[in-house]
């Protein structure tokens, strides 16, 4: 029996599955796509667990500042009691009502506007008279001590002055940075 080869084409133009060469770079392409694949998807299911752990710890912290504020949370009916005795109290010394929320955010909002406040600090806060007050305090630097006088001068409600006859009585090196004693009068009759 004799074989006759009918395939007439140049080698060229034949089909490149019977070439072993294209075929050879066929399969290593192959096996280079899968394992890029498999990296590919490694990462991202690394990245899916560490995404996941992620969620989990601020499930748990969540959770834990939802629990803390449920704690802190006071019941109003004892609210309501205090602030009936406290009122009582008020009335049976014949106490006039004295504005505190805006006498300690003025004195607050005066230290806040000495670069942030971290250089002022306030030792002891008295009463010296009808209006007057004492300031007893720290400061970094004498110039924070003059600074926070001019925020004191400077400060208004509703544009009326809180404070007047702001006198800065005196200022001494101390341990750390300066103490310094700040007499004042509070408007509270706006």
């Amino acid at each position: 029996m004799t074989r006759v080869n009918c395939n007439f084409l140049p080698l060229e133009q034949r089909a490149f599955i019977l070439d072993k060469k294209v075929m050879y770079a066929s399969v290593a392409f192959w096996v280079g796509s899968m394992a890029v694949w498999f990296f590919v998807f490694v990462g991202h299911t690394n990245k899916v667990k560490e995404l996941t752990g992620q969620k989990t710890v601020q499930e748990r912290e969540k959770n834990a500042v939802l629990a803390e504020r449920a704690a802190t949370t006071f019941p109003q009916a004892q609210i309501q009691r205090l602030i009936a005795r406290f009122s009582f109290i008020k009335q049976a010394m014949g106490a006039n009502d004295f504005p505190w929320l805006r006498f300690y955010q003025s004195v607050e909002d005066a230290m806040l506007s000495v670069d942030g406040g971290r250089k002022v600090g306030i030792v002891s806060l008295k009463r010296a008279g009808e209006k007057l007050w004492t300031i007893d305090g720290e400061a970094e630097d004498w110039k924070d001590a003059t600074r926070l006088e001019e925020q004191m001068v400077a400060s208004t409600y509703l544009g009326k002055k809180n404070f007047s006859e702001v006198r800065l009585l005196n200022y001494r090196a101390a341990e750390k940075g300066y103490r310094f004693t700040l007499q004042f009068n509070f408007e509270e009759n706006l």
